[in-house]
């Protein structure tokens, strides 16, 4: 059975209306992260695509609590799919030879000098 154009945005929007984006350590319980589904999308669609790029401000906290816990904490966020954000910064902190200390260091620094970004 073929849907329709019209059968597929009802299906969207109700994936849409009935799920939230979440972010939380599952080792400690702290949440980083939960809106509405729609409102997560509609922040991440708005704005220009170099903007877009950056990363939101759960999304830094998550690398600072993960550096903080020197990589020991696992943080999930459900966008509504399961993604492994230690396995992330885990990937990130290979690729660049850091430490856990560095990476610290730098998402501080991030926050701190993008204090007005949105979620």
């Amino acid at each position: 059975m073929t849907l329709s154009n019209k059968d597929i945005a009802k299906e969207v929007q109700k994936v849409l209306d009935e799920n939230r984006a979440i972010c939380r350590c599952e080792t400690c319980g702290v949440t980083f992260l939960d809106i509405p589904l729609r409102d997560y999308v509609k922040h991440r669609n708005l704005g220009d695509p170099i903007k877009s790029l950056n990363p939101d401000k759960w999304f830094v906290e998550t690398g600072i609590h993960w550096a903080e816990q020197i990589g020991s904490h696992q943080i999930t966020a459900y966008l509504p799919r399961p993604v492994d954000i230690s396995q992330i910064w885990e990937n990130k902190r290979l690729r660049d030879n850091n430490n856990h200390e560095t990476m610290l260091a730098h998402f501080l620094k991030y926050r701190e000098e993008n204090k007005h970004k949105a979620i």
